[in-house]
Protein backbone atom coordinates (compact mmCIF):
# COMPACT_ATOMS: atom_id res chain seq x y z
CA UNK A 1 0.00 0.00 0.00
CA UNK A 2 1.28 3.50 -0.75
CA UNK A 3 2.70 5.35 2.22
CA UNK A 4 0.97 8.60 3.20
CA UNK A 5 2.69 11.80 2.18
CA UNK A 6 4.03 13.54 5.26
CA UNK A 7 4.21 17.29 4.98
CA UNK A 8 7.62 18.66 5.80
CA UNK A 9 7.40 21.71 7.99
CA UNK A 10 9.75 24.52 7.16
CA UNK A 11 10.17 28.07 8.33
CA UNK A 12 9.42 30.24 5.33
CA UNK A 13 9.31 33.99 5.64
CA UNK A 14 7.55 36.11 3.05
CA UNK A 15 8.46 39.77 2.90
CA UNK A 16 6.64 42.53 1.09
CA UNK A 17 9.47 44.10 -0.89
CA UNK A 18 7.57 47.40 -1.00
CA UNK A 19 8.75 47.86 2.59
CA UNK A 20 12.35 46.70 2.07
CA UNK A 21 14.78 49.55 1.65
CA UNK A 22 18.10 47.74 1.49
CA UNK A 23 19.45 44.17 1.47
CA UNK A 24 22.95 43.17 2.55
CA UNK A 25 24.32 39.83 1.35
CA UNK A 26 26.28 38.48 4.31
CA UNK A 27 27.68 35.39 2.63
CA UNK A 28 27.55 33.91 -0.87
CA UNK A 29 26.88 30.17 -0.83
CA UNK A 30 28.72 28.08 -3.42
CA UNK A 31 26.56 24.97 -3.16
CA UNK A 32 23.06 24.73 -4.60
CA UNK A 33 20.28 25.65 -2.16
CA UNK A 34 17.98 22.99 -0.78
CA UNK A 35 14.82 22.57 -2.82
CA UNK A 36 11.92 24.63 -1.54
CA UNK A 37 9.02 22.73 -0.01
CA UNK A 38 5.73 22.79 -1.87
CA UNK A 39 3.92 26.01 -1.02
CA UNK A 40 0.16 26.18 -1.35
CA UNK A 41 -0.52 29.61 -2.80
CA UNK A 42 -4.26 29.04 -2.33
CA UNK A 43 -3.76 28.33 1.36
CA UNK A 44 -1.61 31.44 1.80
CA UNK A 45 -4.09 33.57 -0.13
CA UNK A 46 -6.97 32.28 1.99
CA UNK A 47 -5.06 32.97 5.22
CA UNK A 48 -4.27 36.52 4.07
CA UNK A 49 -7.95 37.14 3.26
CA UNK A 50 -8.98 35.85 6.70
CA UNK A 51 -6.41 38.08 8.40
CA UNK A 52 -7.61 41.09 6.40
CA UNK A 53 -11.23 40.39 7.40
CA UNK A 54 -10.15 40.03 11.02
CA UNK A 55 -8.25 43.36 10.87
CA UNK A 56 -11.30 45.10 9.41
CA UNK A 57 -13.48 43.59 12.16
CA UNK A 58 -11.01 44.68 14.87
CA UNK A 59 -11.27 48.29 13.61
CA UNK A 60 -15.00 48.27 14.29
CA UNK A 61 -14.23 47.57 17.96
CA UNK A 62 -12.30 50.85 18.35
CA UNK A 63 -14.45 53.66 19.71
CA UNK A 64 -13.98 57.30 18.79
CA UNK A 65 -13.92 59.72 21.72
CA UNK A 66 -14.87 57.05 24.26
CA UNK A 67 -13.40 56.68 27.72
CA UNK A 68 -10.55 54.21 28.34
CA UNK A 69 -12.96 52.26 30.60
CA UNK A 70 -15.45 51.96 27.78
CA UNK A 71 -12.78 50.83 25.32
CA UNK A 72 -11.45 48.21 27.76
CA UNK A 73 -14.99 46.88 28.25
CA UNK A 74 -15.49 46.70 24.47
CA UNK A 75 -12.20 44.83 24.15
CA UNK A 76 -13.38 42.30 26.75
CA UNK A 77 -16.81 41.79 25.17
CA UNK A 78 -15.43 41.47 21.64
CA UNK A 79 -13.21 38.56 22.74
CA UNK A 80 -16.34 36.56 23.58
CA UNK A 81 -19.04 38.02 21.31
CA UNK A 82 -18.07 39.15 17.82
CA UNK A 83 -21.47 40.79 17.25
CA UNK A 84 -20.74 44.04 19.06
CA UNK A 85 -20.20 47.56 17.77
CA UNK A 86 -20.03 51.18 18.79
CA UNK A 87 -23.02 53.44 18.24
CA UNK A 88 -21.64 56.88 19.12
CA UNK A 89 -20.63 56.47 22.79
CA UNK A 90 -22.74 53.33 23.37
CA UNK A 91 -21.68 49.70 23.02
CA UNK A 92 -24.34 47.67 21.22
CA UNK A 93 -24.12 43.90 21.72
CA UNK A 94 -25.99 41.44 19.50
CA UNK A 95 -28.28 44.28 18.44
CA UNK A 96 -30.19 43.79 21.69
CA UNK A 97 -28.18 45.14 24.60
CA UNK A 98 -26.86 48.70 24.82
CA UNK A 99 -24.23 49.67 27.38
CA UNK A 100 -24.12 53.42 27.96
CA UNK A 101 -21.44 55.51 29.67
CA UNK A 102 -20.00 55.14 32.26
CA UNK A 103 -20.27 51.47 31.17
CA UNK A 104 -20.89 49.94 34.58
CA UNK A 105 -23.05 46.90 35.32
CA UNK A 106 -26.02 49.23 35.98
CA UNK A 107 -25.68 50.85 32.53
CA UNK A 108 -27.04 47.93 30.49
CA UNK A 109 -30.31 48.45 28.63
CA UNK A 110 -31.94 45.86 26.42
CA UNK A 111 -34.77 45.40 23.99
CA UNK A 112 -37.85 43.81 25.49
CA UNK A 113 -37.81 40.03 25.64
CA UNK A 114 -34.06 39.73 25.05
CA UNK A 115 -32.45 36.65 26.54
CA UNK A 116 -28.96 38.11 26.05
CA UNK A 117 -29.06 40.51 29.01
CA UNK A 118 -28.10 38.05 31.74
CA UNK A 119 -25.22 36.63 29.68
CA UNK A 120 -23.84 40.08 28.85
CA UNK A 121 -24.34 41.23 32.47
CA UNK A 122 -22.10 38.36 33.60
CA UNK A 123 -19.41 39.39 31.11
CA UNK A 124 -19.58 43.02 32.30
CA UNK A 125 -19.47 42.04 35.99
CA UNK A 126 -16.54 39.69 35.43
CA UNK A 127 -14.77 42.45 33.49
CA UNK A 128 -15.17 44.89 36.38
CA UNK A 129 -14.01 42.28 38.90
CA UNK A 130 -10.83 41.88 36.83
CA UNK A 131 -10.44 45.67 36.54
CA UNK A 132 -10.75 46.03 40.33
CA UNK A 133 -8.16 43.28 40.88
CA UNK A 134 -5.77 45.18 38.63
CA UNK A 135 -6.40 48.37 40.57
CA UNK A 136 -8.01 50.18 37.64
CA UNK A 137 -11.34 50.87 39.30
CA UNK A 138 -12.54 51.48 42.81
CA UNK A 139 -14.71 48.59 43.93
CA UNK A 140 -17.62 51.06 44.36
CA UNK A 141 -18.08 50.82 40.56
CA UNK A 142 -19.85 47.44 41.02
Amino acid sequence: SPSPVVAQLSDIYIFNLDYVEHIDVLEDKKEAPEPLPIISVDKISKRLQEQEKDRAKQKTYIGVGVSPEGQRLMNTISKTISDCRWHNQDIVVMGEVTIRPPYGPADLHCVEGSKALSHISKIVEKHYDEEAKQGRLPSSQH
